[in-house]
């Protein structure tokens, strides 16, 4: 087994690459861009190569340890990182009110959508990412693609997402696992790159504001801004899909999992069953009792025959 593979082993894929290696491009950028004069002489590349020479061994692994460490401290960041693009702003100053004029904006252009829904073309894509009507609108594009995905992946079958998918997903195939989890390492890499190639932009601008030309640096790090966040958008349209998909193939394994009697049919799942499961998840003293009456434990499953063979004798 390779370096990589333990290293991959040891900390996880996921924080490979949604966390250390975004980090580590942060840093070797930032540092190269102060390597090469800024901010007291005006930048050149040859710098780079020379200190680069002068560098010893002790103080690249220094270095990787120092970005190594920072990593697994900021890691559990991912979260709010997400939900800061999403458009989450309440802890923020100012936040509350940018939040709510934002998401009245949002409001009217759903329904200056659904007023023009007839006329078809691209005005149907548009909405299916969107909040359905009765949930506010977020601020941003992220925050709409990924509360459209993951509150319909479970409404269509009666359920709320946040309260099932934590059952759901130790009962999904090894596939269907590996798809839900690329896709959402994909969102949170380019969501992490984002927000880096932001902090770079003011970092970079007070580095290189001497020196003319040199200042297309932030302006290239706001436009890498802006690509990464269109392709957080992307991945959040992926992992929308994919999270449908798992309900699609294993919401009635989940009935099985908990040995309760499957719902009848869909219309009765998406009326009843769903809802009540959902509910029954959230705060079972909410339950009344004719509706946990309705939850009846199947018998175990009888044993196979005939019985398997005994293995053969050493």
């Amino acid at each position: 087994m390779s370096a990589s593979d333990v290293l991959s082993l040891r900390l996880g894929t996921r924080f490979l690459i949604v966390t250390l290696f975004p980090n580590f491009a942060f840093v070797v950028f930032l540092g190269a861009v102060v390597v090469a004069g800024a901010p007291g002489d005006r930048p050149d590349w040859h710098r780079i190569d020379d200190r680069l020479q002068d560098m010893s061994l002790v103080s690249v692994v220094l270095l990787t340890v120092a970005v190594l460490v920072a990593s697994v401290a900021l890691h559990p960041l991912n979260y709010a990182i997400v939900q800061l693009m999403e458009g989450y702003w309440q802890g923020l100053p100012f936040g509350a009110e940018l939040e709510r004029v934002a998401s009245e904006r949002g409001g009217r252009y759903r329904q200056a959508l659904r007023d023009r829904f007839q006329e078809g073309g691209t005005v149907g894509s548009l909405l299916y990412w969107l909040p359905a009507v009765g949930n506010p609108v977020r601020p941003t594009t992220l925050g709409n693609v990924l509360f459209a995905g993951e509150v319909r992946a479970g409404a269509r079958y009666g359920y709320v997402t946040e309260f099932v998918l934590p059952r759901l997903v130790p009962l999904l195939s090894d596939q269907m696992r590996a798809h839900l989890g690329d896709a959402r390492n994909q969102l949170d890499a380019a969501a992490r790159l984002c927000s880096l190639s932001l902090v770079s932009v003011p970092v970079t601008t007070l580095l290189l504001i001497r020196y003319d030309v040199w200042l297309l640096v932030p302006v290239a790090c706001y436009l890498f801004a802006w690509a990464s966040y269109r392709s957080s958008v992307s991945a959040a349209r992926r992992f929308g899909n994919e999270l449908a998909v798992a309900f699609d193939l294993h919401h009635l394994a989940l009935w099985d999992a908990l040995s309760l009697e499957r719902p009848a049919d869909l219309e009765n799942e998406y009326e009843v069953r769903g809802p009540l499961l959902t509910k029954m998840f959230y705060d079972e003293e909410q339950l009344q009792t004719n509706e946990r009456e309705t939850f009846s434990y199947l018998p175990p499953p009888p044993p196979p025959w005939p019985p398997p063979p005994w293995p053969p004798l050493p």
